[in-house]
This record gives structure tokens, C-alpha cells and sequence, in this order.
């Protein structure tokens, strides 16, 4: 199977891949990012390389971006990119997971922690697009650590 999911947690339903793990409530913030499997950092570390001679120098103007639980890289960015936290995607959350205007529905990461997701469900009515038919409210923040994908929030229905 071509998911490319690394780890992921879901709320009451199996998603259509049958994997993660299936939570009955959903959980705090600080459940969420381990349930997710999200609760590692991304840790700047510079780039040595080889000369001609023989000599080990460094690198100027890049950094490579390491996860802090098995140190794996994850990217080799430009000095001046700074990478937005696991930790830090889940806080956008928190004054709607807070006030109990949303509750956490999945989160998860792609293709060994690259890009990572987090989705909220909106404690609002859902939409009904026609009689019967209704669609639920999201709250969608993806990010990548390999700069294939910049920040990105918004609604999701």
C-alpha cells in the first residue's frame, strides 16, 4: 500500500486504510501528540563535507533538520528556514480545543515524520448540503520538515 503513514491516531472511526491507532474520545492536547505519534522535535545540525585534500569543513549557508527520537534527517534547508514544532502545530489548536469549540479528530505524519497533519472537528452544526446530506466542520493544519509544503491552516468540511 502506497500510504507512506508513519503514525496516526483517529477518533471512533477505522479511516478507509484500517491503520492508526482508534481512540473512543477525543483526547487532550497532550494526549493527542503522543497518540499521534508527533511528540519528537526537529533539531538543527550543521553539514560537514569531504575536501579534494581530504579535510572536513563545514558547510556555510545550510543546516540539515534532524528529529530528536531516532535522528533521522529530514531535510537539509537554507540557514535562515526555521522549522515550526510538532509542538507548536498542536498549540494553534488549543484556545479552540480550550473554549470546546472543536476536539481533536486525527493527527498523524507521512513519509517518516516529513510532513505531519492535524485535524479538529468544529462542535457546530454540520452543513446540510441537501436534504440528508450534511458535511461535518474541520480545522486542518499540514506542515512538512523537508520543505515540500509550507504551513498551511484553514477550514476543511
Amino acid at each position: 500500500m502506497a500510504h507512506q503513514l508513519e503514525s496516526m491516531f483517529s477518533v471512533k472511526e477505522t479511516p478507509w486504510h484500517g491503520l492508526g491507532k482508534i481512540v473512543s474520545e477525543a483526547p487532550t492536547s497532550e494526549e493527542a501528540i503522543k497518540l499521534a505519534g508527533l511528540n519528537w522535535t526537529v533539531n538543527e545540525a550543521p553539514i560537514f563535507m569531504q575536501t579534494a585534500e581530504g579535510n572536513i569543513q563545514q558547510v556555510h549557508g545550510y543546516k540539515s533538520l534532524v528529529r530528536s527520537d531516532n535522528s533521522e534527517v529530514l531535510s537539509v534547508m537554507g540557514e535562515n528556514y526555521h522549522p515550526l514544532q510538532n509542538q507548536d502545530a498542536f498549540n494553534f489548536f488549543n484556545p479552540f480545543i480550550d473554549s470546546g469549540l472543536a476536539s481533536y479528530e486525527t493527527a498523524g505524519s507521512l513519509r517518516d515524520g516529513k510532513t505531519i497533519w492535524v485535524l479538529a472537528k468544529l462542535n457546530k452544526a454540520p452543513i446540510e448540503i441537501g436534504k440528508g446530506d450534511e458535511v461535518s466542520k474541520f480545522l486542518l493544519l499540514s506542515n512538512s520538515h523537508d520543505g515540500t509544503l509550507a504551513v498551511r491552516t484553514g477550514f476543511c468540511p
